[in-house]
């Protein structure tokens, strides 16, 4: 057996407007939400989002090498409230790491949103990453980093009983004779609340599925196949919240059963179906968080995934290809969160884990 570290180590994020659709690990101090408060009715804001990260993966195996990311994202942009309903939100997105001398990310953003009642729209920069709540094995976590914009149409459903979020991400736009293929990723993220929905106990039913596509028939790679894949999870959720004078916070069991499914006509992977079991139990206190995790992986493969968890590293751009039919992961994952002041949020990981 052997053994890898990985740390996740002073994220440090200066944001507002926080929701909670949380899979199986909370990933909150990464979110942001684009809220709308009826009382700034035609008012106009300046406002700076900024994510300063320190990543540290010391990865050995096939599948995924170990990693540094360090440095930070800047989000400055103009709100604007045109109606009780409606936010406009216009400015741009830079990221820079530390030791390099461009921004690998340089981009305008914009987004409008329409929300009413529990249920909202958003179209243009919506509310991606890791606002989506997916789990890790479906969704790369270091996408907050990499990816922090999605661009293309979003429905949500923030209800008592009913948590969702749906959308198509326009990844790559193609014209005539571009050298490459169109890429789209569309998904959903789910939780229904079945019992307990305003009690201390509460049972809770996931459901979560992306897709990925490479296609287009006006690009120069015609030789080139279409692929789509599919990735769905199933699951079940316990939690239990402790009176707010305790010591202990929450305690939760979240388990689901993952697949994949390579649904193209021509199949180029390594295999063409997966599955895998991903259970984690959690316990918040006042001090510190403690999450214990167990992937069991069986020929999976996400498009979209973390890397370390599947069978091949397939999407992992400038890899030689490496597979691994069976994966069996063991996490202990060490949070530490505070917040320093208002919308100023300090978060440590220390996440060891087991391989064999």
């Amino acid at each position: 057996m052997n053994y890898r570290i990985t740390v996740i180590a002073v994220v440090l994020s200066l944001c507002a407007g926080i929701t909670r659709l949380n899979a199986q690990l909370d990933n909150d101090n990464l979110k942001y939400k684009l809220a709308i408060d009826s009382l700034d009715n035609g008012n106009l804001y300046f406002g700076l989002n900024t994510l300063n990260f320190f990543r540290n993966t010391e990865y050995f195996g096939s599948i995924e090498k170990g990693k540094t990311y360090f440095g930070y994202l800047l989000n400055p942009k103009l709100t604007y409230y045109p109606t009780s309903n409606v936010r406009i939100d216009f400015g741009g997105m830079f990221r820079k790491d530390f030791g390099a001398d461009k921004f690998p990310i340089s981009a305008p953003t914009f987004s409008i949103k329409y929300e009413k009642n529990g249920f909202a729209a958003v179209f243009g920069n919506y509310e991606g990453a890791m606002n989506h709540g997916f789990i890790e094995p479906l969704f790369n976590i270091e996408n907050a980093v990499n990816k922090p914009l999605e661009n293309g149409l979003q429905f949500k459903v923030n209800r008592k009983r009913v948590q969702s979020d749906t959308w198509i991400d326009w990844q790559r736009m193609i014209y005539y004779d571009s050298p490459f293929k169109e890429e789209i990723s569309g998904g959903t993220s789910n939780m229904f609340t079945v019992y307990g929905a305003e009690k201390q106990f509460k049972i809770s039913i996931p459901f979560q599925g992306v897709v990925h596509h490479f296609g287009g028939q006006i690009d120069t790679l015609n030789s080139t196949p279409l692929s789509t894949e599919f990735n769905f999870a199933y699951g079940l959720r316990l939690s239990y919240e402790f009176v707010d004078s305790s010591f202990f916070k929450e305690i939760r069991s979240d388990n689901y059963f993952v697949t994949f499914s390579d649904q193209s006509h021509v199949k180029v992977l390594p295999y063409s179906s997966g599955e895998g079991v991903y259970l984690n139990l959690l316990l918040r206190t006042k001090l510190l968080n403690v999450m214990m995790s167990y992937w069991e992986g069986n020929q999976f493969i996400s498009p979209n995934g973390t890397f370390i968890y599947q069978s091949s590293n397939s999407f992992q751009p400038g890899s030689v290809l490496a597979v691994e039919r069976y994966r069996s992961l063991f996490f202990v994952r060490l949070i530490y969160e505070k917040e320093l002041a208002r919308n100023l949020l300090f978060n440590f990981r220390f996440e060891p884990f087991y391989t064999s």
